[in-house]
């Protein structure tokens, strides 16, 4: 099982769906990124936590870089898959649409 982490994303003004994420693998053992974060199709997302790996967010904050919430898997209306944050609530709030736009 991986970490990955997203540090962006693009919303779709039409339908506020997350289209594309900018995201990497972490060591979370030291914090630290084990591969660069790249563009993807959120798909890869959804593949990602489907497989059983872990996705949080990560937001710029004073400087530093915070954990945000972890992502979880929903399903629109029409059986289209996406990501939205895990209790958001819990998370001082934050959510994907808080994240810088790409």
């Amino acid at each position: 099982m991986s970490v990955f982490a997203i540090t962006g994303v693009r919303i779709n003004a039409q339908n506020g769906r997350i289209e594309l994420v900018r995201w990497g693998q972490v060591n979370p053992a030291t914090n630290t990124w084990a591969k660069e974060p790249t563009e993807s199709p959120v798909i890869d997302v959804v593949d990602a936590v489907m497989g059983g790996d872990d996705v949080y967010t990560i937001f710029p904050v004073g400087g530093n870089t915070v954990l945000g919430p972890k992502v979880q898997l929903v399903v629109y209306a029409h059986g289209r898959e996406g990501i939205e944050t895990v209790d958001a609530a819990y998370n001082a709030g934050r959510t994907l649409a808080d994240l810088p736009q790409i």
